[in-house]
């Protein structure tokens, strides 16, 4: 397969998680590189396989993950996919993977280290966002995720949101801004993106003609319950935690 394909498609990833041989869940997640450090960047819930607001199981049978899996896109030159590599990771008590140092858990992102992995042509979302457009309320944003476990050929499926929040505040007092979508099962972790060309930059500046693609955060599923329609809206914890668990993030320990 070949052919030009959008850098953030290449930069997302399926997870599997699984209980031994039984498969517990699917979700999304993408790479994102900080220094020379390269991080699977996901939520709390699906590495852990807990609710993020009362720490119970999520599986019926009380099941936690134990192993994540992948198929991995490697690419050349961000554009020319040369097949795929299957990853995985061994899950358990002693988890290798890091929460934020402040909210812990509170903040439902995960982070991975895998610099040490052979992950060679695999693109990622940078931390050096320079010229950006600020992000506004009414926003086109998209979701790069796998709803109900579904992409093409390994890629994401991109869900269109607006951005239903006001994203220079924080919404329960915690790093996150709300969007309105129609999501389910499998989108939690997603990237959570803009496209734009023309607005208000970062330094005050209005532009036209720029075409930016912006990270804006990781998805973690809808504010309420699954089964209720009355209003979609979903949470995206925004991008600057990605920095603050890099930086001194913990590592989450199960109890």
């Amino acid at each position: 397969m070949s052919g030009k394909l959008s850098a953030a498609s290449l930069a997302s990833i399926k997870l599997d998680l699984a209980f031994q041989s039984k498969q517990l869940s699917s979700a999304s997640g993408f790479f994102w590189k900080y220094g020379e450090r390269l991080f699977l960047v996901t939520n709390w819930h699906v590495m852990s396989g807990r609710n993020a607001l009362d720490n119970k199981c999520l599986d019926p049978n009380l099941a936690l993950p134990d192993r994540l899996s992948a198929g991995v896109i490697q690419s050349a030159g961000g554009k020319l996919v040369t097949g795929s590599v299957q990853f995985e990771w061994k899950l358990g008590e002693r988890t290798p993977w890091l929460i934020h140092p402040t909210y812990q858990s509170a903040v439902d992102v995960a982070m991975l280290d895998v610099s040490a992995v052979p992950l060679t042509g695999v693109l990622h979302f940078n931390e050096n966002q320079d010229n950006t457009y600020m992000l506004m309320s009414g926003d086109d944003a998209f979701l790069l995720g796998y709803p109900l476990g579904l992409g093409v050929n390994k890629t994401p499926l991109w869900k269109r949101g607006t951005v239903a929040s006001e994203p220079m505040m924080d919404v329960d007092g915690l790093p996150k801004f709300l969007v309105d979508t129609a999501s389910t099962s499998g989108m939690s972790g997603s990237a959570v993106i803009t496209k734009k060309t023309f607005g208000l930059l970062q330094n005050g500046q209005r532009s036209m003609g720029q075409h930016v693609t912006t990270l804006e955060g990781v998805y973690s599923g809808r504010v309420l319950e699954a089964g209720d329609l009355s209003a979609q809206i979903g949470i995206v914890w925004k991008a600057s935690v990605l920095k603050e668990i890099a930086d001194g993030g913990v590592y989450y320990t199960a109890d």
